[in-house]
């Protein structure tokens, strides 16, 4: 057995369990005498080139398609594995008929079971067979647990099938059964988080499930407050992938939010989550492009700890956990009570309107993506992803409709240059179309940059917020801010009250982390955003008693509001 062979197989044995581990590694030196002659496909081999080599230049690319970080070693340059899952596929669909676990529980335990006859029947040794199957059965609860979270029926099925005719090993079974049987495919609406009608703590807001094509399904409203708050906060992410391994931002024991969490404290609190989020990270990232990011539950549990109650996936870095993090991101986030928006999903289309509800308010989000950094693949979930200059086209329809039955319609956008310092001409065309469609607010991020903050209409344009908790904690970059909005209701309409924006840094140490920024450096933020505003005709004022800046210019009253309350 090469090398190269021993570590494929030692990264998918990772996934399910010291035992599944040993025994991979072990029954692979003998897996080929036990094994049918089906062929196996070859790991795959991406090998950086010499550090005296340059690397050959990236192909040009669709000047209508941005895409970031791109690398020759990135997902579009990895072995067809989804192809040999196809053919998988067609050679056992015929057989599943008759072999499918009734449930969930029994595809599992069937699987497993099929694992530790597949080693007792091809390990020669008595001992090592002995204490392989000892250490299957040690671990064989958590193996159970990961296969009801993350592997469908037919998956389950398909391996214990391969593993009964001696196809391959478990791992690569399991691997190419879990790509031609995606969990998604089982449930339509699995990357689309759900919540009952009726919050069941004070501070989870509601997410309605998607209805028709486009549309979301309206639940019975309660009660309407007069008032309804909102804060927004830019890029977040948790730590990436170097060559030594994934390197994370938080820390035992410290709590990178700890200072900022009064401020971001909101009835709907919102923020960019820049990486997909996983039940265990792999020791080593799936993916070769150059920035790739990850986070664990634990880590994603900080969010709620801060007070963010939902969270935009639509963004370039929703793949670098591949097709896990796009399943695993909104069931974890769901569970821990944050309502996640513009997840990638099999059932089209990807981009619609998604109403999270809060205090018998409806907010109508549309989450959209014009930057990604993976080509999207014929069977994989699809990303809310758009050309830039198609984006008025695509979204206003959205808009016009989510007008309709929304107190508040909102578009989350991932998009424009990394680090420029202003907006693209194309960016404030759409973006200005959008509100006057019939938008309140839309939010930008992508550039890692704090950029301007506008008025226009009866509402904000804020074109990127900047990083919030990120590596980078240079000048700029580590400049941000937190905005809060407050809408108010007049009889039957809804205007926007009021809008202040919060100066933040990153701190380096201990870790990176963002606090509300101190003395001449609250200053140098708030100058930012007063200039940036005022060169597109808006006017922001600095308080005299906070560090903040205030929106000038709002009327929110009965006679002086545009927007008429959904009935």
């Amino acid at each position: 057995m090469t090398a190269r062979l021993q570590r494929r197989i030692h990264t998918r044995a990772a996934s399910m369990g010291r035992a599944a581990l040993r025994v991979a590694l072990a029954g692979a030196s003998v897996g080929t005498l036990r094994c049918s002659n089906t062929q196996r496909p070859e790991p795959p081999t991406v090998q950086a080139p010499p550090r005296h080599e340059p690397r050959p230049p990236a192909p040009r690319p669709d000047p209508e398609i941005q895409v970031a970080n791109p690398d020759p070693a990135s997902a579009d340059n990895q072995p067809d594995w989804d192809a040999s899952a196809r053919k998988l596929k067609a050679r056992t669909d015929p057989l599943l008929a008759g072999h499918l676990g009734s449930t969930a529980q029994a595809a599992c335990t069937q699987m497993l079971d099929a694992s530790i006859s597949f080693y007792q029947a091809t390990e020669i040794d008595d001992e090592h067979r002995r204490r392989r199957v000892a250490e299957l059965a040690s671990t064989r609860i958590d193996d159970l647990s990961r296969c009801l979270r993350e592997t469908s029926i037919k998956a389950a099925s398909c391996v214990r099938l391969g593993l009964s005719r001696r196809d391959s090993e478990f791992p690569w079974l399991l691997d190419q059964c879990s790509r031609a049987y995606p969990l998604a495919s089982e449930y339509s609406s699995s990357t689309t988080p759900t919540t009952p009608t009726t919050p069941t703590t004070p501070t989870k807001p509601v997410a309605t499930p998607a209805g028709r094509a486009g549309t979301t399904t309206r639940s019975s409203p309660a009660p309407r407050q007069p008032q309804f708050e909102m804060t927004f906060v830019g890029d977040v992410m948790f730590g990436r992938y170097r060559d030594r391994g994934f390197d994370p931002i938080p820390q035992e024991g410290i709590d990178p939010f700890v200072y900022v969490g009064s401020l971001i404290a909101a009835d709907f609190a919102f923020a960019n989550l820049e990486t997909p989020v996983v039940e265990y990270l792999p020791p080593r990232s799936p993916i070769g492009s150059k920035f790739r990011f990850g986070a664990s539950r634990e880590m994603a549990q900080l969010l709620t700890g801060a007070g963010l109650n939902v969270v935009s996936l639509a963004n370039n870095h929703y793949f670098d956990l591949r097709e896990r993090g796009q399943i695993e991101t909104p069931r974890i986030l769901d569970h821990l009570g944050i309502v996640s928006v513009g997840a990638a999903r099999a059932d089209p289309p990807a981009i619609r309107v998604e109403t999270v509800e809060r205090k018998g308010w409806k907010v109508g989000v549309i989450a959209v993506t014009t930057v990604r950094n993976a080509p999207e693949r014929e069977y994989g979930l699809s990303l809310p992803f758009t050309k830039p200059r198609e984006l008025f086209e695509v979204v206003a329809p959205l808009v016009r409709q989510a007008r309709k039955n929304h107190d508040i319609v909102m578009l989350s956008v991932h998009w424009g240059v990394e680090y420029a310092d202003k907006p693209a001409l194309h960016q404030r065309r759409a973006a200005r179309q959008l509100m006057d469609a019939g938008a309140d607010l839309i939010i930008g991020h992508h550039p890692h940059v704090l950029q301007a903050i506008e008025h226009h209409g009866s509402g904000i344009i804020a074109y990127s917020l900047g990083n919030f908790l990120f590596e980078n904690a240079e000048e700029i970059p580590r400049q941000s801010t937190i905005l809060r909005v407050g809408f108010e209701r007049h009889a039957a309409t809804v205007c926007l009250k009021q809008a202040t924006a919060y100066p933040i840094v990153i701190r380096k140490y201990p870790i990176e982390h963002p606090v509300l920024a101190p003395g001449q450096l609250a200053q140098r933020v708030r100058n930012r955003i007063v200039r940036q505003a005022r060169d597109l005709g808006t006017e922001w004022v600095p308080d005299a008693d906070s560090p903040a800046a205030t929106l000038t210019g709002l009327q929110c009253s009965e006679s002086s509001s545009q927007r008429v309350e959904p009935g």
